[in-house]
């Protein structure tokens, strides 16, 4: 993380929480697109920056995969200009990190086991539900002849991506920090 909040994926494109999205992050980190992926909060509007947002809540029957296309062909188009682009939720946990990771599969042809290790590493915190990751293993599939990399498997708490290995103990904690946004 860097000193605004923002995490980079990569070069010119950033994941945050939605507290981090102020008027002085964005002009620092010249941000030209926003991506926010919540639900009941206001729109952000700044000069000279494209907000695209989309009302979707972080639950189990959420399909946040009929977003893939249109979000990471807006990062890319942005990216591919010179600008520089922002992904948010309301945690910067799930939503956000989702819509990276499909950005990671479609247009830098990562696998999904890698772009979610290298974005682990970028934002140690990311953890996209189950759902959403079982709508990225579909999007790998589509988008590398049916292989996939990541497995859903029966975890402590119900199906999970193979990639979470975490003890209840760890999993109370999350849970605390994560019922305080």
């Amino acid at each position: 993380m860097n000193d605004c909040g923002f995490c980079i994926v990569l070069d010119h494109l950033y994941i945050s929480n939605i507290f981090s999205v102020t008027r002085p992050n964005i002009e620092k980190k010249n941000i030209k697109l926003i991506i926010s992926l919540t639900r009941d909060t206001p729109t952000f509007e700044f000069d000279g920056v494209k907000v695209l947002k989309f009302e979707i809540d972080d639950d189990m029957s959420t399909n946040i995969k009929t977003l893939f296309h249109q979000c990471t062909d807006e990062i890319k188009a942005t990216i591919d200009t010179g600008g520089n682009v922002l992904v948010h939720c309301i945690a910067g946990v799930s939503r956000s990190a989702t819509i990276c990771l499909a950005y990671l599969l479609k247009h830098q042809h990562m696998t999904l086991l890698d772009a979610y290790n290298h974005l682990k590493k970028c934002r140690p915190l990311i953890r996209p539900n189950s759902n959403f990751f079982q709508q990225l293993i579909a999007f790998e599939a589509e988008l590398n002849d049916g292989k996939t990399t990541v497995k859903m498997i029966d975890g402590d708490f119900g199906y999970i991506p193979d990639v979470y290995k975490i003890s209840s103990d760890s999993y109370g904690l999350l849970k605390i920090v994560l019922d305080i946004f």
